[in-house]
């Protein structure tokens, strides 16, 4: 969830989607370096230890140092504003197979960098169903095929991420439920009040 053009996004002009929010109450922004960008279509920026040190709320507060914590994270853009059409079952769905493939390398790249770094919980979004205008049902059938595999593995060398633990933090009630849906058995659907993230 990051633009591809500039770090932080527009942290810096007020603009409050996820990877502003991040920015702004993390010390994730300052190692964002410049020479990082353009990112690449497949490829992210991995930073480990990023410092969590304000409350989520609207009108963040400092938290406590006890109460601070790290966190790594992947810097990674999604397709921005592919084209799409309505399937037979009134789905939005990508126009073109080859924005389904990109999405898959996408996701597979992030998910080949957290492995490479030994992480086992993993907390992920409805990546690019926001402002850049990727469909909702595509993006969650995707993550679920990456993270698990084909319904029917063909052979024991399907990469799949099984042996972590995956949350999926999606403030939009309608997409977390999506979400759920396209996982099917396994998956949990949990609230949590209070105001979040976009």
């Amino acid at each position: 969830m990051a633009s591809p053009l500039r770090p932080g996004g527009g942290v810096l002009t007020g603009a409050t989607s996820q990877e502003e929010w991040l920015c702004s109450r993390t010390t994730l922004y300052p190692s964002l370096h410049e020479e990082f960008y353009r990112l690449p279509e497949i490829g992210s920026i991995y930073t480990p230890d990023v410092l969590v040190c304000t409350t989520w709320d609207p009108e963040p507060s400092d938290l406590k140092p006890a109460d601070q914590f790290f966190i790594d994270v992947i810097t990674s853009a999604m397709l921005r504003l592919p084209e799409i059409e309505t399937n037979q079952q009134g789905e939005l769905t990508y126009s073109e197979q080859k924005d389904r493939d990109m999405v898959l390398a996408k996701m597979r790249c992030a998910m080949r960098i957290l492995r490479s770094r030994h992480i086992k919980r993993v907390v992920l979004g409805a990546w690019g169903c926001g402002a850049y205008g990727n469909p909702v049902d595509e993006i969650a059938r995707s993550w679920r095929r990456v993270l698990l595999g084909p319904q029917a593995r063909r052979s024991e060398r399907v990469e799949v991420y099984d042996d972590m633990e995956v949350v999926f933090a999606i403030k939009d009630h309608n997409m977390a439920r999506r979400f759920t849906t396209a996982f099917g058995a396994g998956a949990i659907f949990e609230e949590i009040g209070g105001d979040g993230v976009d």
